[in-house]
């Protein structure tokens, strides 16, 4: 840095000497051209202009020295002031340029001081870090060669050796039977896909050769049910003319008479044989099901009259010892459900939606004869359906379960909580102001919440709610959803005139979220409602 200042200052001291050189040089220069300008001058007027005066005038010019002017003096000053003020200036700019110069190069020498300190800095750090690498390397070093003696000392003891030969036959005997156990599997593998695909045929011929079993098997119990049913109806119209027998016989006053000579000495049998029509019919069952051998007439009187025989119609009806096979057939499809419904209710409760949601739809194709018991599956059906975020389908699954039995209350409950999830609060509000007798504190507040929300004018759905799509979804996904509901809901498909009334709501509902979802302008001022209306409940939170 010293150097580049003494550089720096011989520089300015050249700079300042060739000025004032410059200077000297100009200015000699310019005094010698006014002296030529004034010996040119006097050179003129030495020139003679008559004979005697001129010679005077020459021959005194000549003796004395030549004399300027004062303008030529002050010019020659003139110039020498100006010149010398010009060479100062120059030479105080030059003077400030190298002052700048000087200035810069001291804060470059300053970056570089500063940049060699950090340098040197880091190269120490570098040099100890390396330091360090080394020592652990050696230390690395010696121990991997303590561990190389200490191995090779190991396997030199006949022991270790045997210890080794043995882990390494164990080692290939595990290897080779885990080969072996993989094989085995594979093929049992193989086996149990044969065997499943074999179940599959087997379950396919089975169930194709019990429906045409069960077909044969109802037709005949058909055919056996109408047999019966004539005989009831023959032995009805029996009992129908005898009863209209007994009423003339008790309404002519001659009755005694003719029944005395008619059944012997024993006066009170007239009136026992004639309660024994009234008292069959009302101990035989309906539907042709008659017990023949625990008739009160065989009670009565030990010989058995003539109208007491049995008919051919009765003759021919069946045995109650044994259970008809159409009644067991009916209890075997009722199990059937039950274990469906037992299985959805698994799968529910493990949160697998889906998988309830099929196993309770297979109860409910089932053919079992259970009306309560259908209204209970629905009514799960529901369940699975609104946990899965489906709320028209549990509230149209709600309204077919009340179909079967308008008495289960689990069914209007959940199909209020469909509606609570859907924002409808109207028909939240008439579920559970009937529900309200049944339930305890926590229907009173849903209600109290549905009152207040109807009261501030909520009457619109939760349109994203209703389609069963997020607030993030595409317009095609609410277009698909759209159409999806809307075949599903329409009025003219309700599953029976009982629902119609709930599809034509649900389908209006729809339809009117897909006209506020479908249009952009329409749906980011509901999107913008829907933040108002959560900014506005976070703040009224205590």
């Amino acid at each position: 840095m010293d150097d580049v200042v003494a550089r720096a200052s011989a520089e300015a001291s050249r700079v300042e000497v060739e000025g004032r050189e410059g200077f000297s040089a100009r200015g000699a220069s310019t005094a010698r051209a006014l002296l030529r300008r004034a010996s040119e001058r006097a050179a003129d007027a030495r020139e003679p202009s008559n004979g005697v005066d001129g010679g005077r005038v020459a021959m005194k010019s000549g003796a004395s020295s030549p004399r300027y002017s004062r303008a030529d003096v002050e010019a020659v000053e003139a110039t020498l002031r100006t010149d010398h003020e010009n060479a100062m200036t120059l030479t105080r700019e030059r003077a400030e340029a190298a002052e700048r110069e000087v200035a810069s190069l001291t804060a470059r020498c300053q970056e570089l001081e500063s940049a060699r300190k950090s340098a040197r800095s880091a190269l120490a750090e570098m040099a100890s870090q390396n330091a360090k690498l080394v020592t652990a390397f050696a230390t690395k070093k010696d121990e991997l060669k303590a561990l190389r003696e200490s191995a090779v000392a190991s396997t030199a003891q006949p022991e270790t050796k045997a210890q080794i030969s043995e882990l390494r036959e164990a080692l290939a005997n595990a290897r080779a039977e885990t080969r072996a156990a993989r094989e085995t599997e594979a093929i049992r593998r193989r086996e149990l896909d044969a065997t499943r695909a074999e179940l599959d045929d087997l379950r396919l011929k089975s169930r194709s050769d019990a429906s045409s079993a069960l077909k044969t098997q109802l037709a005949s119990v058909m055919k056996e049910l109408e047999r019966e049913r004539e005989a009831f109806a023959s032995q009805k119209e029996s009992w129908r003319q005898e009863r209209a027998k007994l009423i003339r016989l008790a309404a002519d006053p001659r009755m005694p008479e003719p029944r005395h000579t008619a059944k012997g000495p024993s006066p009170p049998k007239a009136p026992s044989s004639s309660s024994s029509s009234p008292k069959a019919s009302s101990s035989t069952p309906p539907k042709g099901r008659r017990m023949p051998s625990r008739s009160p007439n065989k009670r009565i009187t030990p010989p058995k009259p003539p109208k007491a025989s049995p008919s051919p119609a009765r003759q021919r009806t069946p045995s109650r010892t044994s259970p008809s096979p159409f009644k067991k057939k009916l209890r075997e499809l009722r199990e059937q459900a039950e274990a469906f419904k037992v299985r959805g209710n698994k799968a529910f409760h493990a949160k697998t939606y889906d998988m309830a949601l099929q196993a309770y739809a297979d109860a409910l194709a089932v053919s079992f004869v259970d009306d309560p018991f259908r209204a209970v599956l629905h009514a799960n059906k529901a369940a699975a359906l609104q946990a899965m975020g489906k709320y028209c389908d549990a509230v149209m699954e709600c309204c077919i379960s009340r179909t079967f039995d308008d008495t289960y209350i689990r069914a209007l409950q959940r199909r209020a909580d469909a509606y609570l999830s859907m924002g409808d609060w109207p028909m939240a509000m008439k579920d559970l102001e009937e529900l309200l007798p049944h339930m305890g504190e926590d229907c009173a507040l849903k209600l109290r919440e549905a009152k207040r929300k109807v009261q501030n004018g909520c009457t619109s759905c939760e349109h994203y709610s209703v389609l069963g799509v997020s607030s993030r979804a595409t317009k095609v996904d609410v277009t698909k959803a759209y159409k999806s509901l809307a075949l599903k809901f329409h009025p003219d498909k309700a599953p029976s005139d009982a629902v119609r009334p709930a599809s034509e709501a649900i389908f209006k509902r729809v339809a009117e979220a897909y006209a506020t979802l479908k249009d952009a302008s329409a749906r980011a001022s509901y999107d913008a409602s829907l933040a108002a209306s959560r900014l506005r409940r976070t703040h009224s939170m205590p």
